[in-house]
This record gives C-alpha cells, structure tokens and sequence, in this order.
C-alpha cells in the first residue's frame, strides 16, 4: 500500500492530486507542519521531514519532481506519462524537471523572503526580483501552452498536475498572474480533470 505523508496547502497537493488522477490506492498521513515528529513513519519515508514524501513496499521518495515522475511511471494505464523514447516523453521530463528546477523555486524569494534574508530592505529587493523571475516564468510557460494544449503530448500529465498546483499560487496575490490567457485556459483544462 503506497503512504503518502502530506500537509494540507503545501505542494503534497500536487501527488496527492496525481495519485487520485491514477485511481491509485493510498493512505495518507497528515503532518503537523510544526511537529512533524509526531507523524509515524515519516522520517523513514524522508529523514529531512520534508512533504511530499512517499512509501510504497521498499520505495521510499521525497521531492515533488521526483513522485510526480515515479506516479507517471508507476501507474502506466493512468496515462500521466508518455511512452519512453518518444518526444513527449522528453517534454515530460523537461517540464516536470522545469516546474521543479524554475517555477516551484521561483516561488521562493516571493513566498518566503525571510529564508534569504533578516534584514527588512534586503528582502524586499529578494522579493522583487522573485517577482521578476516569476513573470518570466509565466511568460515561457505561456509561449509554449499558445501551441499545446498540454505540457507533454496529447494528454494531461504529471507535469500538468504540477504545474497547475504552482500557477494556482498566485491565487495568494492580487498582483501577480502568471502567463497570459493560454495558461488560466491550461489551468480550468487541469482543474476540471476527474480526481
């Protein structure tokens, strides 16, 4: 039976939403974000106690990029990953790996600037420049879903799942909408997906 160890609103929505998408069977095993000690089996499943983090038999995963491959992969009738060898898969492994590397990092200087810095003034620079990076991210992701209707070949994809869970966060802010009217499109097309 696969675990999965989530906190509510943190990027596990994105598994979790891949695991539902594969009609897959799991468990899950809510994380208090302040005392995650408390959860069984957690640091087994990923001793940084960090979520997303996964259990299935003697597989133990963590990062979100790193599941949302292993969910296309493991649930092969699902259809959330491209036949191996093809162009779309290597647009599987670009966009998850881009959402992972890019956009879900990109959200960092804007969401959390106190990671970067204790000093009031310097974290506004960091935010602003997060900001920056975060439209031209928005931008890239919109001159590609202009051409596609989804990330990687014919059908939704992990690599969707993900990059709906992050385009969602701007949902946060009032001033910032990622991309252009072909990514909220990609965005209602993922969101209306069952599961």
């Amino acid at each position: 039976m696969i675990t999965l160890f989530q906190i509510t609103g943190s990027s596990s929505f994105a598994a979790r939403a891949a695991l539902e998408c594969a009609d897959a069977e799991y468990d899950v095993v809510n994380v208090h974000p302040r005392r995650r000690d408390d959860a069984p089996g957690f640091a087994d499943a990923n001793p940084l106690k960090r979520v997303p983090a996964l259990r299935d038999g003697e597989v133990r995963l963590s990062e979100t990029g790193a599941i949302l491959l292993w969910i296309g992969d493991r649930f092969p009738d699902a259809g959330l990953a491209p036949a191996v060898g093809t162009p779309a898969r290597a647009d599987h492994y670009r966009w998850v790996t881009w959402c992972a590397n890019t956009l879900h990092v990109g959200w960092w200087p804007v969401m959390a600037s106190f990671y970067f810095s204790s000093d009031e003034a310097a974290r506004a620079s960091v935010e602003a420049r997060g900001r920056e990076n975060i439209e031209r991210a928005g931008a890239h992701l919109e001159q590609w879903l202009e051409g596609h209707e989804w990330l990687a070949g014919d059908s939704p994809g992990v690599s969707d799942i993900y990059a709906y869970m992050l385009v969602g966060w701007q949902s946060y802010y009032d001033d910032i909408t990622l991309g252009g009217a072909a990514v909220a499109d990609h965005y209602a097309r993922v969101g209306a997906l069952p599961g």
